[in-house]
């Protein structure tokens, strides 16, 4: 059995995602067109939702840097948040626990350049065999069927050798269900409740240790 994690929300906390998306690039705008903090951000935020989330420049970050003709390099822009980038407070005990037992993979749409510093600064990249960027690596902004399917080829498992976790309900539960992947749904605001929904990694672990190997 490969058990899979989505990443953000699930293994790392999204305060990261949060500061450069929300605070550092229309911060960087601000000072750019010398205009206040809060024009910026209106700006961006309209940028943003002009493209929307099925369009895969909504994802790029080096898209909105040239976009907005912001003179800051990514590699800096990343290396100077990469202090905000945290793992849930249980999130590596579990890794590492069930990376004793299993294989373990990431699914994630976050972008190739996301992942890997995200592993990197917080030293669990070792604890994996793969990452997926469903961004980077299919070309799509979703968590598609397909793209389960398609995984589950590469690693040469059925669909039902693969478990799989993640706080949308949607994209980490309904659709990998649908691909015969036993999944899990990680609430960890406690609104559902169900065989199969777990509050947090720990609960998770405890479910899966009773799963047959």
């Amino acid at each position: 059995m490969i058990i899979s994690f989505d990443m953000d929300g699930t293994i790392f906390d999204t305060n990261f995602d949060d500061v450069l998306w929300f605070e550092e690039i229309p911060r960087l705008y601000a000072e750019e067109n010398k205009i206040s903090f809060e024009k910026a951000k209106e700006a961006c935020m309209k940028e943003y939702s002009r493209v929307g989330d099925e369009d895969l420049r909504w994802y790029d970050v080096k898209y909105w840097l040239e976009h907005f003709g912001l003179k800051k390099e990514f590699r800096h822009m990343m290396n100077d948040l990469k202090h905000r980038v945290k793992l849930y407070p249980e999130a590596k005990e579990v890794i590492k626990e069930l990376s004793k037992e299993y294989k373990l993979i990431v699914i994630s749409n976050a972008m190739r350049e996301f992942t890997d510093i995200k592993m990197e600064v917080e030293s669990v990249k070792d604890y994996f065999d793969r990452v997926f960027s469903v961004t980077t690596d299919f070309g799509i902004v979703k968590k598609e069927e397909s793209v389960y399917r398609e995984i589950c080829k590469i690693l040469k498992v059925k669909p039902q050798e693969l478990v799989h976790i993640g706080d949308h309900y949607k994209f980490d539960y309904e659709i990998p269900r649908k691909a015969g992947i036993k999944a899990y749904y990680l609430d960890r605001k406690g609104e559902k409740e169900g065989e199969n929904i777990v509050k947090d990694l720990k609960e998770f672990k405890e479910k899966i240790s009773q799963e047959p190997s």
